[in-house]
């Protein structure tokens, strides 16, 4: 939309954790919904998590 309109945006991205079963479940259909809208999604091991925001456990 933003591209499309020349409106000045910046991408900036996030980190979502799942802290359990029900927001796993949750977590993956915001992926697939995500993918399915064009978005590019990476999925973190505790590793990845840890050098990505070391102020995060998971």
């Amino acid at each position: 939309f933003c591209r499309e309109h020349d409106i000045a945006f910046d991408e900036c991205g996030k980190l979502l954790v799942a802290t359990n079963a029900v927001e796993l479940e949750r977590m993956q259909a915001l992926i697939e919904r995500s993918r399915q809208n064009g978005l590019t999604i990476e999925i973190l091991d505790k590793a990845q998590l840890a050098e990505a925001e070391p102020n995060i456990t998971g």
